[in-house]
């Protein structure tokens, strides 16, 4: 520490005593590197729970790393020792090697991790690093993957997961599979990593076949194939630069004994009737000797994406409450509080008050030093103030981090949330609603872009509340504006909006006192 000698400190002194409380003879000194690691973990946890334009960043910084790093744990929960060898230096890894030190985790909920897509799968780093490769190798073989741009075992199998397709073994490649991900930019490797490419990837196998065979698809792969097959029918559909051609197998009958031949010049572009289940499964072609044209095709095994899964009938109640009830997160439904259902004529008067853009809200919180308690309660009115609906709910959490500012932004997450299950039920997408409450410092911290505090709010004991409202303000299509409201107010200019501000906070202290069963704070 050369810090020590400028302060007239002598180099010797015990780090006890340099870095101890003073009320233990300390000096209370920092440690530099720990002042370093906190200021970027708070800069880091900061800009991700605000979601601003550098919390965006930050995540795609991330993802970027962890194709970097080739793990489908996030990469700094991942052993430092083991993983960051070829990983250049920068913030995120420094971040990444505190939290190792020190013994601590990061979860980001946002946080983009591949998923495994085939039974038996695994990443390819992971096995490099199991066959005992050093540093220098595993950067060399890492510069090898981000060239073919793969990941799994599975990217670079063939269609039936028995065995490598011959183009991943050198820089070559298969222009026959394409990945959706935004890869960082490697340059071609030279022979030398080239030939350790090859030799890693006979780990992988026992006479010319993969030790263990890939099973079924699990989840949709990165990878497009150019080929592809329709399991019911057996048409087999190639798909390039935007272009669909269809091949009928040429052979009757699609049984394991049965080896379907196509040709491809009897492939036609017009889209066929697929009956049956939309199964699908990725294929290598295999093509004759006698001619090219003539072709038959290696199967993987059933690969459905997102998008060919067939829609089940639904069983949801389509009332708007039996919606709310069978879709919301538990999370929400205890906030909420004991909810009744709003008959068909005030939902429809709900409706019609946001499209007139003359609904009013309020919300307000009550706590208790006392006994620890706190809750929040919520009231939709007309601009009359007649209430329609209103309710009130518990505040949870830890006794000594209650606060009337954590019941106040539990009060505004609940109108938000509700707010947003009406303008989804009506499809409503534009208009206004005017939100009351008499807390300042929340209205700031929730309203404003930027707030003036910045990063802060969020680094703060309430923050997952503060996230949780901000989050759910960007998904309401239609414009919340907050206001703010002197609240117990007993003056001759008393307003619509003071009065509803007293009946949220008789409901929020009415359940604070007696809390319904099931919903004790």
């Amino acid at each position: 520490m050369a810090t020590l000698p400028k302060l007239k400190i002598n180099w010797n002194t015990a780090r006890a005593i340099v870095h101890g409380p003073a009320n233990y003879g300390g000096l209370t000194l920092k440690h530099l590197y720990c002042e370093q690691a906190n200021g970027q973990l708070r800069l880091l946890l900061g800009h991700l729970r605000n979601r601003d334009h550098t919390g965006e960043l930050i995540i795609i910084a991330i993802s970027y790393k962890q194709i970097l790093v080739g793990s489908t744990k996030p990469f700094w929960n991942l052993p430092y020792s083991k993983y960051s060898k070829w990983i250049e230096d920068c913030w995120l890894k420094s971040v990444w090697e505190f939290i190792n030190r020190v013994g601590i985790s990061i979860e980001a909920r946002r946080a983009w991790t591949p998923s495994v897509p085939r039974e038996n799968d695994s990443t390819l780093m992971t096995i490099f690093i199991e066959s005992g490769y050093g540093s220098y190798e595993l950067a060399q073989l890492n510069r090898c993957r981000l060239y073919l741009q793969v990941f799994f075992i599975s990217d670079i199998a063939s269609a039936n997961g028995r065995v490598i397709d011959a183009g991943y073994r050198t820089k070559v490649g298969n222009a026959t599979r394409l990945s959706t991900w935004i890869w960082p930019q490697q340059g071609e490797p030279d022979r030398s990593a080239w030939l350790l490419w090859g030799r890693a990837l006979a780990h992988l196998e026992h006479q010319g076949k993969l030790r263990v065979p890939l099973g079924a698809w699990i989840a949709s792969g990165h990878q497009v194939w150019e080929w592809r097959l329709h399991v019911p029918t057996q048409i087999v559909v190639r798909t390039t630069e935007g272009n669909t051609v269809y091949y009928r197998p040429m052979t009757a009958g699609c049984t394991r004994s049965t080896v379907n031949l196509y040709s491809t010049d009897a492939g036609y572009t017009s889209v066929p009737e697929l009956h049956g289940e939309m199964r699908w499964a990725a294929v290598t072609p295999q093509f004759s000797e006698v001619g090219d044209e003539i072709f038959s095709i290696q199967f993987s095994g059933e690969m459905m994406r997102a998008s060919d899964i067939p829609e089940s009938p639904s069983d949801l109640d389509k009332s708007f409450h039996g919606q709310l009830l069978q879709r919301a997160h538990p999370f929400y439904l205890r906030l909420v509080g004991p909810l009744t259902s709003l008959t068909e004529g005030t939902l429809e008067a709900i409706r019609t008050y946001i499209s007139e853009e003359s609904l009013i809200t309020c919300s307000d919180g009550s706590h208790e030093l006392e006994d620890d308690s706190a809750s929040q309660a919520w009231v939709f009115s007309d601009k009359d103030g007649h209430v329609l609906w209103g309710s009130a709910g518990p505040i949870d959490g830890n006794p000594d981090m209650l606060s009337s500012y954590r019941s106040e932004l539990g009060g505004i997450t609940t109108i938000f949330f509700l707010l947003l299950q009406v303008v989804e039920f009506f499809a409503i997408t534009s208009r206004s609603v005017m939100l009351y409450c008499d807390n300042e410092g929340a209205l700031e911290n929730v309203f404003d872009e930027f707030p003036k505090r910045g990063i802060y709010p969020l680094l703060s004991r309430d923050y997952d509340l503060l996230g949780t409202v901000r989050a759910l303000l960007k998904q309401i299509p239609v414009k919340v504006t907050g206001c703010w409201v002197k609240g117990h107010y007993r003056g001759i200019q008393r307003e619509i909006s003071h009065t509803l501000n007293d009946i949220a906070d008789q409901l929020a202290e009415q359940f604070r006192l007696s809390p319904p069963n099931g919903y004790k704070p």
